[in-house]
């Protein structure tokens, strides 16, 4: 639904995001709805600010113990800086979090992080 709304609509407000951004969080490390989620992810970054669905993102990856949200957590980080730059990024909170990311268990969240 908010996939259809973000293509389907001129604007989309912060607190949609805000509304959504746990149950999002929750099901990026999901395989079967990574990719759609990554892609919502994106779209509303262009309505709202990356900093916003960044911030999101990293609040509530720290929150999860799940090994799969926190390193597709990492990879939406990502794309976030490649696809709208650094300077729409809170780049000290992005490099806190790839830090902690990095120093985590398990293997594929490492390799993630860097």
């Amino acid at each position: 639904m908010l996939g259809t709304c973000c293509k389907n609509c001129d604007d989309v407000p912060k607190k949609a995001y805000y509304v959504y951004a746990p149950f999002l969080c929750d099901k990026i490390g999901d395989v079967k709805m990574a990719t759609m989620v990554k892609e919502v992810c994106m779209s509303i970054a262009e309505f709202v600010t990356a900093k916003y669905v960044g911030a999101l993102v990293m609040k509530n990856a720290l929150s999860t113990k799940s090994v799969g949200n926190i390193k597709e957590s990492c990879v939406v980080l990502s794309t976030l800086v490649d696809e709208f730059g650094a300077a729409s990024m809170h780049l000290k909170n992005v490099i806190d979090f790839a830090s902690n990311s990095a120093n985590h268990a398990d293997k594929k969240v490492r390799d993630a992080a860097l």
